[in-house]
């Protein structure tokens, strides 16, 4: 199998020599896309700068997309709020070609030029942590794996809130009912951004930075937001912010007010938006994101584990430290060069 491999430094050239395959069209995936990838390089650290790796084979093109830091460091090019880092794949790939791109890849990451001596990839889900670790360790590399916050899920094709709502603990219902006789709330769930409901949302969550209000406003313009405020004599208790595209809904954050905790609003304004996702979008999957919490049982039923990677590069002497440091915990493994 014949493989060819690119490397670019501008998200520019990217679009053009993908051809739209990155594109919200050719990427199911949020995190995926160009648009949000843009969005992470322009809201970067100072002294990092974007490195593309490309590897194309029989019509299937793979890319990573990394930052190279100070020291010959990578890391993804991700920030706090990507739930998902994964190589990316456009046209068909089946596994076998999976691997052998990804493996291509990790090969030209090592030569001498670069400099690199360790990446990092944060939160990867598991089956792709296999796969890259064992393309990665074939490669020469020495990869350790740590354990990341799960992403929960759960599959909605077909139900109505009331179906859905029938499964969920009895003692998650029950709850939600005392709070709201309790303290009767105010609960918005818009579709397109505001000034004024932002301002709400980013009091209550300090993680509503300026890439977050940025991607909000993108995906309002694209038709995908979902902002939800709760709110009680006036005063925002809870929001939430979630995105909708192609049947699936993406819980991106949820916040409340930690004195306002005893009345449940998070938990009130969850059903809220399940409810609108439900019977007014008709999703097909609700993404309910990331995080150890065991109350997302209740409400998701699939845990999908995640795991963080660090690729250490062996002909850098550089990189012998971590490594080591890793190996003594046991979570250096290393494949058979070949």
């Amino acid at each position: 199998m014949w493989i060819k491999g690119e490397y670019y430094d501008a998200l520019d050239t990217v679009e053009t020599v993908s051809r739209g395959a990155l594109s919200r069209a050719g990427q199911p995936c949020p995190f995926h896309r160009l648009d949000w990838l843009r969005l992470v390089a322009e809201h970067r650290e100072p002294g990092s700068r974007p490195l593309i790796v490309r590897a194309r084979s029989e019509g299937t093109d793979a890319w990573l997309f990394l930052l190279q830091q100070p020291g010959g460091r990578l890391t993804a090019l991700a920030n706090q709020h990507s739930l998902r880092v994964a190589p990316i794949f456009s046209g068909p790939a089946e596994p076998l070609q999976r691997r052998r791109l990804i493996r291509a890849m990790a090969g030209r990451l090592r030569r001498p030029g670069l400099g690199v001596v360790r990446i990092a990839l944060p939160a990867v889900a598991t089956p792709d942590a296999e796969l890259i670790g064992r393309a990665f360790g074939r490669a020469g590399w020495l990869v350790a794996r740590r354990a990341a916050p799960p992403l929960w899920r759960t599959d909605t094709q077909g139900l109505s809130f009331d179906d859905y709502w029938e499964t969920r603990p009895a003692a998650l219902r029950d709850r939600i009912e005392r709070a709201a006789r309790a303290a009767p709330l105010d609960l918005e769930v818009a579709d397109r951004f505001a000034a004024a409901m932002w301002a709400e949302f980013a009091a209550l969550d300090e993680g509503a930075d300026a890439f977050l209000r940025a991607f909000a406003e993108q995906e309002s313009a694209a038709g995908s937001l979902r902002l939800a405020v709760a709110r009680l004599g006036g005063e925002p208790v809870a929001a939430q912010l979630w995105t909708v595209d192609r049947g699936v809904a993406t819980a991106h954050r949820l916040a409340q007010a930690p004195g306002r905790r005893s009345l449940s609003p998070g938990a009130q304004l969850s059903a809220t938006m399940f409810r609108y996702l439900l019977n007014v979008d008709h999703v097909d999957q609700i993404d309910y994101g990331a995080g150890g919490d065991r109350w997302k049982a209740d409400w998701a039923e699939e845990r999908l584990p995640r795991q963080r990677l660090d690729l250490f590069n062996p002909r850098r002497i550089r990189a012998w430290g971590p490594a080591l440091a890793a190996a003594a915990s046991g979570l250096v493994r290393r494949g058979p060069l070949h």
